[in-house]
């Protein structure tokens, strides 16, 4: 508890290095889907954005509902530069999880960013 809580503040401080060294040690201890997802969020943002982002797929494919995922992965991609590997993921999602209707949407917004890019 106080390790979540200590990775977190380093997060919020900017100490990613330091925060993912505890979401590491978390996830070693007690594998957790909450720790794990948390460390991919720090992942992502501390500039390890094309390790992260396959690691998020796996996630989203694992649980489509995932809104917080949903967003960080879209950042991830932008960041990245991986538009359009993201609309072959939400293509993908969209052929796996119809009925998913959000996935549509994501999938709609991606296509115009990689419109604009153009």
């Amino acid at each position: 508890m106080y390790r979540e809580i200590y990775a977190s503040l380093c997060k919020r401080a900017g100490k990613m290095d330091e925060a993912l060294g505890q979401y590491e040690r978390l996830a070693a201890s007690a594998p957790q889907t909450r720790i794990q997802r948390q460390q991919l969020f720090t992942l992502a943002k501390a500039g390890g954005e094309k390790e992260a982002i396959p690691l998020m797929e796996e996630h989203l494919r694992q649980d489509p509902t995932d809104f917080f995922m949903h967003n960080a992965y879209q950042g991830a991609c932008r960041r990245a530069g991986e538009l359009a590997r993201s609309r072959g993921f939400y293509q993908e999602m969209v052929a796996r999880f119809p009925k998913e209707r959000s996935l549509y949407g994501r999938l709609r917004k991606i296509e115009k960013m990689l419109e604009i890019e153009e």
